[in-house]
């Protein structure tokens, strides 16, 4: 015991010193010390920072002119502040249309590296990060109060505080160990082996699709727990469970020809959700009649009880 704690202090003090490059492939390493080879998603590599630990704080300046704000599809009290889109793009559907092969659906999904990164440890594991306090935040990271990148650091803190509903489980990871830590500390993970899937392609534009396949993924529908890149000049993901949850790996290929696979998510249960939620207009259903689904973006990623030996 003693030898394990003495070489985690070493590893911890060598990180803060060694190269960029270096210190990039050790988080990588720490990835597969705790979740073997589990292919690291793109959003996840895209998010770790080169120079993380030469105490470089590093912001993304364009951030809000990358990313689509999708509150919507994880927090369940969400109100849709902004006209319902006119396009035709499918926001939400019910869970049978996943059955309905042949079924065509306009999609457009997120950047997966829209430059922001993690900050470096040293920063979030401040006492201003410690106790979200935003003054001592934006001072932490040279940031002008009245910019648009405090406007969202702001943003985001809060709704790091925000409570989920009846047996919500809410986190927000400010680095790769966080989330590792988190997924890896539920009381069900000891008992399963998890697996990790999202959105690998990215594309902006608004586009048909046709779905081939939908397979359901995972065999436990309590323990699925869905991570959110918040819109942030900096990485923050916000990981959320939410039981009675079904995941979804759904074949599709695009009006180019372009055959992709996405990741659809869909709540079995939504008679805890605000009856004014987006879902509920766009579907015209009510709380607690229909399971509701959505597809992620490759900004999001789905940790999931693996059932499938060769995946």
């Amino acid at each position: 015991m003693m030898c394990s704690k003495a070489f985690l202090v070493l590893v911890l003090f060598v990180l803060a010193f060694i190269p960029s490059n270096v210190a990039e492939s050790l988080a990588e390493l720490y990835w597969k010390s705790k979740l073997g080879n589990i292919t690291m998603p793109k959003v996840i590599k895209a998010s770790l920072q080169e120079g993380s630990n030469d105490g470089i704080v590093k912001l993304n300046s364009n951030f809000q002119k990358q990313q689509v704000d999708d509150k919507k599809y994880y927090h369940i009290n969400y109100v849709h502040e902004n006209p319902i889109p006119q396009d035709g793009r499918v926001e939400f559907f019910t869970e049978e249309k996943l059955s309905m092969l042949g079924t065509k659906i306009k999609l457009h999904f997120n950047q997966i590296d829209d430059g922001s990164k993690f900050l470096p440890s040293h920063v979030t594991k401040s006492k201003a990060f410690a106790s979200h306090n935003l003054e001592e935040i934006l001072n932490l990271l040279s940031v002008n109060p009245k910019s648009v990148e405090a406007k969202f650091i702001s943003k985001m803190l809060k709704e790091c505080k925000e409570k989920g509903i009846k047996d919500e489980v809410r986190y927000c990871a400010n680095s790769l160990k966080d989330m590792i830590d988190f997924i890896t500390s539920r009381p069900h993970s000891k008992n399963s082996k998890l697996m990790v899937a999202s959105t690998e392609e990215e594309n902006e534009t608004l586009m048909e699709y046709t779905i081939q396949k939908a397979q359901k993924l995972g065999n436990d529908d309590k323990h699925n727990i869905v991570c959110h890149r918040l819109n942030n000049p900096f990485v923050v993901f916000l990981c959320h469970n939410i039981k009675s949850t079904d995941i979804y790996r759904v074949s599709l290929v695009g009006a180019n020809g372009k055959q992709m696979n996405a990741i659809a998510v869909c709540h079995k249960n939504t008679s805890e959700w605000y009856p004014g939620h987006i879902s509920f207009q766009l579907l015209k259903l009510k709380p607690g009649t229909k399971p509701i689904c959505h597809v992620l973006s490759g900004d999001a990623v789905v940790w999931i009880q693996n059932q499938f030996d060769d995946q």
